[in-house]
């Protein structure tokens, strides 16, 4: 069950973007992504003889079942190639861009702390997938990092500063996407209820 502080806190979050946006709270049904989600459900999913549950329908859905299964067997094909690059890869290799490696490595890094930190100024739904980006890099950039480290106190260093630094801003950047994810859903929910609530109101009026 929804704690009714995190729902007062969800729908304070409506309002206060409405209020940013200078539009009604029902104008954020297509000025939204949360919004364009609800009003893609027909109003007799929503109302009729009483409210009925909410179900995703094709076109609400995160994602068509069809990219499941695409990824599903992409993810199956990666083990034996996977097997084969651990029989057939040096041990050692020289390369002529290392220093490029890990200097784009980095400024990819500093791009997605900095759209997140931004997405995040801006209460933007962005901040997600910037935020689930700097994770990915944060945490390539620990493990490279450490398997490449020449010598045995730059293995340590490099695993203190992945301990330290990067795996805890990895951690930091999952719960804010994650977050993100989770209030948007929280506000989709928001939004379907009121239109329940004012589609009833319409029944009436048109009752009486």
């Amino acid at each position: 069950m929804e704690r009714p502080d995190v729902a007062l806190e969800t729908e304070q979050y409506v309002e206060d973007v409405a209020d940013a946006q200078r539009a009604p709270v029902e104008d954020l049904m297509i000025r939204t992504p949360a919004g364009r989600l609800a009003a893609q459900i027909p109003l007799t999913a929503i109302v009729g003889e009483g409210i009925r549950p909410f179900h995703r329908t094709r076109n609400s859905e995160p994602s068509p079942r069809w990219v499941a299964i695409f990824l599903g067997v992409c993810a199956v094909l990666f083990v034996p190639y996977i097997v084969q690059l651990a029989m057939q890869l040096p041990a050692r290799v020289r390369t002529d861009h290392y220093r490029a490696a890990w200097v784009g490595l980095d400024v990819f890094e500093l791009l997605s702390l900095g759209a997140t930190a931004w997405f995040a100024w801006t209460r933007s739904t962005w901040v997600a997938i910037s935020a689930a980006m700097a994770t990915a890099f944060l945490i390539t950039d620990a493990w490279f990092d450490t398997v490449t480290a020449h010598s045995t106190s730059d293995r340590v260093l490099a695993l203190v500063e992945a301990v330290v630094v990067e795996l805890p801003m990895a951690v930091f950047c999952l719960w804010i996407a994650r977050h993100a994810e989770v209030v948007a859903d929280r506000a989709t929910r928001l939004l379907l209820r009121r239109s329940a609530r004012q589609a009833r109101r319409i029944q009436e009026l048109e009752g009486d």
